[in-house]
């Protein structure tokens, strides 16, 4: 995938081991977000040796006295799967985190029972003195700790962004390129930033990438599905949308989901008018817009049918005549509109001479925009259909049957009644 960007030089990393002497002493962290004495032992594993949940409680009580560390404690496991590495990185106990991976240098390697890396939990917790030391010390001993996945598919980046911990994702983002890696749900990190509006992390990750990365040399699969761009539309985050299209690649419009929805459609279909603008403006409009879905829905039904009438307007210019864009059952635009009820798609399609193709055509079944109507009993919508003198009254379907015939068929006596006046009042 190609694209052009204007590049940025990442930030310097903050100082990270300030007092590096005072965290072998005490084992202490500087953190992110400072918790409380009592809220950092509710995150501790109480089915852990005391001794272990005893030295975990004092890390941020200076006047608790901490027990001394035996090599055995290294190895208990609780109900939970954590070792004591995990508790130590999860608290930010730096101290203890490197005397155990000096000791036992596989200790980072260790996965508790949601396969979580001591990595993680340090990434979790915002810690970032441990993430830089634990990342620090799987390159010395050639550990690539950055790609190993938890039991939910997530990186050590994936749960920073996730608990929204900014300079330890800007640290990770800049060691790694686990930012395109997509966990079990097909979030990346970066959809994941990009769905909570986060720009400042989205233009680290697209601009502060490594010198040896080039734009082209991005990968393609973590743009399908549940790519940056339809997280940046679920989040109407307009200045995501645009430093995606024009610093990754505008192809992006194009990519589908499960569903074959586009980030389009998309925009079509939750009312999105800029957005669809930009994209149509970005990609020439004619291809994307003309995309259908596993149901052979274009954007311009999906917006018909949440009776988005400015986006349907939008869309038009940039698509075929529109008889000529029907779905799987040969619905056209009206059917669409007719079906789910949005009456006032209905009226500003009835009211434009350049749709009147639409009003009397026939789906698969034959069925007219009236038969749909009657059929599936909505007397406001009979009643504005039947109301056009460009409506016909005698038109059957596959079956034999005018829109009249299922009325009667259906015991819709008012209807039948007022579709014979309007078939008299306009024959």
């Amino acid at each position: 995938m190609a694209a052009s960007s204007s590049r940025e030089d990442i930030e310097t990393l903050a100082k990270m081991e300030e007092g590096a002497a005072h965290d072998h002493e005490h084992g202490v962290e500087d953190i992110e977000m400072v918790n409380t004495a009592e809220e950092e032992e509710e995150n501790i594993d109480k089915c852990m040796d005391p001794e272990i949940r005893e030295h975990a409680a004092t890390v941020n009580d200076p006047n608790r006295t901490r027990p001394k560390l035996r090599s055995e404690m290294f190895e208990q496991r609780s109900t939970l799967g954590n070792y004591f590495i995990h508790l130590a990185s999860s608290v930010g106990d730096l101290g203890s985190v490197k005397l155990i991976a000096e000791l036992h240098p596989s200790q980072v390697l260790k996965q508790n029972n949601e396969g979580n890396l001591p990595l993680h939990l340090a990434a979790t917790a915002g810690r970032l003195s441990t993430v830089s030391f634990l990342v620090e010390i799987s390159q010395t001993n050639n550990y690539n700790l950055l790609v190993e996945k938890n039991t939910r598919g997530n990186t050590a980046l994936h749960v920073a962004v996730e608990n929204h911990h900014q300079e330890v994702a800007k640290f990770l983002i800049y060691n790694d390129e686990s930012r395109f890696s997509p966990n079990m749900y097909g979030k990346t990190p970066l959809s994941m930033a990009a769905e909570a509006g986060n720009v400042e992390l989205i233009k680290h990750m697209i601009f502060g990438r490594p010198s040896w990365l080039a734009f082209d040399n991005f990968p393609e699969e973590p743009w399908e599905g549940n790519s940056v761009l339809r997280a940046a539309i679920l989040g109407r985050n307009r200045e995501i949308i645009k430093i995606v299209l024009l610093c990754i690649s505008s192809s992006l419009v194009g990519a589908t989901d499960e569903e074959g929805m586009t980030p389009l459609t998309l925009g079509a279909y939750i009312d999105d008018f800029e957005t669809v603008s930009t994209m149509l403006a970005t990609v020439g409009g004619s291809a994307a817009s003309n995309k259908e879905d596993k149901d052979c829905l274009t954007p311009v039904h999906l917006a018909s049918r949440k009776g988005h009438i400015t986006i349907v307007e939008l869309l038009l210019k940039h698509c075929p005549p529109p008889r000529d864009l029907l779905d799987k059952n040969n619905w056209n635009i009206l059917h669409t509109a007719v079906w789910h009820r949005r009456d006032n798609m209905v009226k500003y399609i009835l009211g434009k001479f350049e749709f009147q193709e639409l009003i009397n055509q026939k789906d698969k079944f034959g069925n007219t925009p009236l038969h749909l109507a009657v059929r599936q009993g909505y007397p406001k919508t009979v009643s504005i259909l039947a109301s056009s003198k460009r409506v016909n009254f005698s038109v059957r379907n596959n079956e034999g049957h005018s829109a009249m015939d299922i009325a009667r068929m259906s015991l819709m006596g008012e209807k039948t009644l007022f579709l014979r006046r309007c078939s008299e009042q306009f024959p």
